[in-house]
């Protein structure tokens, strides 16, 4: 009987502790879903605020270059041309105010006429662009309670001299009003714990208690200055708030006075303003969900406990069936056990089988793909006996590198097909493609002359720079322009047209055109074992279309098939241009 008390105990304190465990880990994992959320909607707090004062950031130096306002300020007084575009920016921009201040802080001119006689000669902004620098800082104006973001601009005349500085002014509250329509609290503090800057307006001038700001802790030296000057304290109230730490992030309590909510608290520091952004979202969803989990893990361990009780209790009734049914089982575990021997053999054989279909569509591949370097080798081997027999040692030099070339391309082209029948991710870089079309067509000029074809081209004499790899590019094109000489081999006038089309600033379009027989059905042609060849002709194996049309679709761009109205196939490749054009001299390797 003790020992069943015991027993019932440690169960007891077993479900428990699991059930405290399982509130604590789905807890901790919804405050790090819920940290993520916050995260990401600080992100889009941060660049819609950065979004609101890009203008006000960009103006003052625009301001600063106008030649009206150097004259002004180099005078000592604003004209009326300035005073008129001062006025209408100022209503263009919704700016508080804009100011001309001279090289003593002194004011020359405000469109609000504002702060008149009020020197700005110590305020950290007006040094910082007196620096050359873009001056940045919180204002508040007590007498009008104002709160403004100012930028400041250092005016340089043409003799590289200081005359003055351009101050514009955001309206803080005018800001805010984008905000306040977010659940969220949304706070800009400056390094002193101050906030500046909410959609909720009974938190401004709180400064929160022991605030560890990321400004101070990054050491930013003057920047942390920025943003956090107000021109008087008396507006700030101190905010007791208690902190918790997490992983990633921290919990603060009792933030609105109210103890029974919690708050996830994310940062950002905006440098360029001296601010931190903080974001605040209500814990009780995280709560809320822990709960739920944790409910339904006790149900499902008070539902076990009872399931094992009943079965416990049922369990002298069962022995008996059990014992007789054991050698029956054992019976099927050994039939199991050898089916399961028997399916595991036949999806072996499976697995061999489709290895051995893959083996021999990749040997079709690269058989075919090996093609054209081999004949390349063989036509630059004969030359370089005929050119070793004429003592033409130089030109047999470049024939001898050309077949090591091609040895080369041999290797890249097998590596290629692996990596293309895999599907991997193949690296791309910048490349020539009119480089890589003469290429092709020296490689294959002495099949050319043999079909006695003539093949002309069209702007392809300066750099082209593409996406792309150079051998598959060149695997490409050695595909396109062998289909077009097996299209034509029974003409008697042979003509091929490479054409390319004046590229536009994000694509490069090369048409290949025969005036073959044509194709008979298009929508077929990249089809893998496709092929039109028959009879003397029937060596095709239809996949060099196909993986021509995998490799540019590798690469971004697209290949389309059609029939030309003047007769015969036109085959068009759609490349991206590279955004940064490279020296034709450059060497390009995939």
């Amino acid at each position: 009987m003790r020992t069943k008390s015991i027993f019932i105990v440690i169960t007891v304190l077993t479900i428990i502790l699991c059930i405290l465990f399982v509130w604590k880990l789905s807890y901790r994992s919804e405050l790090v879903a819920l940290h993520d959320e916050a995260h990401q909607k600080l992100v889009q707090v941060v660049d819609q605020f950065t979004g609101q004062i890009s203008t006000a950031r960009i103006l003052p130096t625009l301001i600063a270059r106008n030649s009206e306002v150097i004259s002004s300020l180099e005078q000592g007084e604003a004209s009326d041309v300035v005073i008129e575009n001062l006025e209408r920016t100022r209503d263009l921009t919704r700016a508080h105010d804009i100011q001309l201040i001279d090289t003593n802080g002194n004011q020359l001119f405000s469109t609000s006429n504002e702060n008149h006689n009020q020197s700005i000669r110590d305020t950290e902004y007006f040094k910082r662009a007196m620096q050359g620098s873009l001056g940045v800082q919180v204002r508040y104006a007590k007498s009008e309670n104002t709160r403004t973001l100012a930028f400041a601009r250092s005016v340089i005349n043409g003799e590289r001299r200081q005359v003055g500085v351009v101050v514009l002014e955001l309206e803080l509250e005018t800001l805010e009003s984008e905000f306040r329509a977010r659940p969220e609290i949304v706070m800009f503090l400056n390094s002193s714990g101050t906030v500046v800057f909410s959609n909720r307006a009974k938190s401004v001038f709180q400064r929160v208690e022991t605030y560890p700001s990321t400004l101070l802790a990054n050491a930013l030296g003057p920047v942390t200055t920025l943003g956090s000057m107000l021109f008087t304290d008396d507006a700030v109230t101190n905010q007791a708030v208690n902190e918790s730490e997490l992983s990633n992030g921290s919990i603060w309590e009792a933030l609105t006075g109210n103890p029974k909510i919690n708050y996830l608290v994310v940062r950002k520091p905006i440098l360029t303003i001296g601010l931190e952004s903080v974001l605040f979202i209500d814990t009780a969803s995280a709560l809320w969900q822990a709960k739920k989990i944790t409910s339904l893990v006790a149900a499902i361990i008070l539902l076990t406990i009872v399931t094992a009780i009943a079965i416990f209790q049922r369990r002298r009734r069962f022995v008996e069936r059990l014992e007789a049914e054991q050698k029956l089982t054992s019976e099927l575990d050994r039939r199991v056990a050898l089916r399961s021997a028997e399916l595991e053999r036949a999806q072996n054989e499976l697995v061999q089988s489709a290895k051995l279909s893959a083996l021999g569509k990749m040997s079709l591949g690269i058989s075919h793909e090996l093609n054209q370097p081999v004949a390349s080798i063989q036509n630059f081997s004969v030359n370089a006996m005929k050119l070793l027999a004429s003592s033409r040692t130089e030109e047999t030099l470049e024939n001898l590198k050309e077949i090591e070339t091609q040895t080369v391309r041999m290797s890249r082209i097998i590596s290629n097909l692996r990596d293309f029948s895999r599907r991997d991710a193949l690296p791309s870089e910048p490349v020539d493609i009119c480089k890589i079309i003469r290429d092709v067509l020296r490689m294959l000029d002495h099949r050319i002359q043999q079909e006695g074809a003539y093949i002309s081209t069209t702007n392809t004499e300066r750099p082209v720079f593409v996406v792309g790899g150079q051998v598959r590019l060149q695997q490409v094109f050695t595909n396109l322009i062998a289909n077009a000489l097996d299209a034509v081999k029974f003409q008697q006038d042979k003509h091929i047209r490479i054409a390319l089309i004046q590229p536009s600033d994000n694509s490069v379009k090369i048409s290949v055109q025969d005036n073959g027989p044509g194709l008979s059905d298009p929508s077929r042609i990249f089809e893998p074992f496709y092929t039109t060849k028959t009879g003397e002709d029937g060596d095709g194996l239809g996949l060099g279309l196909s993986i021509a049309y995998g490799f540019v679709e590798s690469f971004g761009g697209s290949l389309r098939a059609t029939n030309s109205e003047d007769g015969g196939a036109l085959l068009t490749l759609i490349l991206s241009a590279a955004e940064n054009a490279v020296d034709d001299s450059a060497e390009h390797h995939e």
